[in-house]
């Protein structure tokens, strides 16, 4: 690993380990997100990061992550409808709450920061499913994708979703009864090279993964509870 990558790691472990308290971590979160023009308010529970008179509010455990939402702050901010507080516009994923989730046109329960993302352009660039297709979705988080996909296969077909974090698979089910697609199958497990077992951080966000797939990674190992989760192989997930 390149040394200055190593940096970097080591002070997102920092930042996740010792949290929002810590005035260290405080100033490198404060510089990294002020070179993408946002300021960083602290409170006693939550993180708000402000570029101007926007506001993407998150919890204090979530520190780790405003780096990475300052720089895409727009993307984040723009996933969900937001609330006017006084002169601000909010967007609040402290908490898991239902937000109106813009490109379904749904209200989708939310367990904390989601992307908005173009899902025909990142899913979708060389061929697209049509009615009656079986389609599945490898980490299907909260249901936004999987809940795209079923609307193309139709009821005459279906959408296997993998999901092995708990708090997102809670999600994922409200959802799919919220979206009303049963033509949705949520599985609470990931595939993987072989059926088993495997060592998993959950977030209940789109941060969490396999932990030895997190220890080649930039992210954080000490983000998330580890836990074990179900893996299936790719012909066995097909036998179910």
């Amino acid at each position: 690993m390149h040394f200055k990558t190593r940096i970097r790691r080591s002070l997102a472990n920092r930042v996740a380990s010792k949290g929002a308290s810590d005035r260290i971590n405080r100033a490198v979160v404060d510089r990294a997100a002020s070179h993408y023009n946002c300021q960083v308010v602290y409170g006693a529970k939550v993180i708000d990061v402000h570029r101007g008179s926007n506001v993407i509010r998150i919890a204090n455990a979530e520190m780790v992550h405003v780096p990475h939402i300052a720089r895409d702050f727009d993307v984040f901010f723009s996933a969900v409808a937001s609330e006017r507080d006084a002169e601000l516009e909010i967007v609040d994923y402290s908490t898991p709450r239902i937000h109106r989730y813009h490109q379904l046109d749904l209200d989708l329960l939310v367990p904390s920061m989601q992307e908005s993302i173009d899902v025909k352009a990142v899913y979708c660039p060389y061929t697209e499913p049509k009615a009656g297709d079986l389609v599945f979705d490898l980490g299907a988080n909260i249901g936004v994708v999987s809940i795209w996909l079923s609307r193309l296969v139709g009821s005459a077909g279906s959408i296997v979703s993998f999901e092995p974090d708990p708090r997102n698979l809670e999600c994922l089910e409200h959802n799919i009864a919220a979206a009303k697609a049963s033509n949705i199958r949520p599985v609470p497990a990931a595939l993987s090279a072989a059926s088993g077992t495997a060592l998993f951080f959950s977030e209940g966000s789109i941060g969490s993964g396999f932990r030895d797939l997190r220890a080649d990674s930039m992210r954080p190992t000490t983000a998330g509870e580890q836990i074990e989760v179900q893996t299936l192989s790719v012909s066995d997930a097909f036998s179910k």
